[in-house]
């Protein structure tokens, strides 16, 4: 194999080394904060498909789901602003407050 080949396999298997670290950092984060919200639904106590809820729409800084990567005191801070709902809660949860709304 020659040297370019070698730097070109290296490269790669660094580059997805530090993909798989910063999944794993992503999910140890989100368990994190899920103990922070919850780690079942608030609603009905379903334990699959947790999603976060802002209680107050007007405070939420970023989505916190997709934001994983940021400072811990950071997310610690947004955590405290959220509860955790399932997939079918939350999509409930925000029917209600679009139709109090109205």
């Amino acid at each position: 194999m020659s040297r370019q080949r070698r730097e070109k396999t290296s490269e790669g298997h660094r580059a997805e080394k530090k993909k798989q670290q910063a999944k794993k950092r992503r999910a140890e984060r989100r368990a994190y904060v899920l103990s922070i919200c919850g780690i079942k639904c608030q609603f009905c106590g379903n334990k699959n498909s947790l999603e976060f809820h802002h209680l107050d729409e007007e405070d939420r800084e970023f989505a916190l789901a997709s934001n994983m990567d940021r400072k811990l005191s950071v997310l610690e801070e947004e955590a405290e602003k959220c509860i955790t709902l399932c997939r079918e809660c939350h999509i409930e949860e925000h029917r209600r407050l679009r139709s109090e709304k109205q």
